[in-house]
């Protein structure tokens, strides 16, 4: 009796810890982009950060050195695994950068060919400086 009375008091303390984690999941499935997809990629990163974040902050320094004393190799496996985490973040900033810098270029292209395409003279902000400088005469 005793003991399901503290594994649903452990569970209810994940759920409370877990609360802020299932907001912000929430709030990442719902913000779409253009073309209707969510970023399911930054929802795994952020959820694969926070439990590398909690791994890390539950381990203080004997458990450390317990860990290199005896398993070296998990030490830098983890270390690892923080590193790969942070330059795969690193590269999917890069690319959606280089893809706003295309987006950008070709709508300058765009726009420039349209020009030339549609001349369209004098353009409405020229035209109400001109009325403007006609109603002072």
């Amino acid at each position: 009796m005793q003991r399901g009375y503290r594994d649903w008091l452990q569970q209810q303390e994940r759920f409370t810890q877990s609360q802020p984690n299932i907001e912000r999941a929430i709030a990442l499935l719902g913000r779409l982009r253009e073309d209707g997809r969510c970023e399911l990629t930054d929802l795994n990163e952020w959820l694969l950060a926070a439990q590398l974040n909690k791994a890390l902050a539950a381990m203080d320094d004997d458990s450390l050195s317990k860990i290199l004393s005896e398993k070296p190799e998990e030490f830098f496996r983890i270390a690892r695994t923080v590193v790969s985490h942070g330059a795969a973040h690193a590269m999917r900033q890069q690319v959606a950068l280089e893809r706003l810098k295309y987006e950008l270029a070709m709508r300058k292209i765009q726009e420039r060919e349209h020009k030339k395409l549609h001349p369209q003279g004098v353009t409405r902000e020229e035209m109400a400086r001109i009325h403007a400088k006609l109603k002072l005469m």
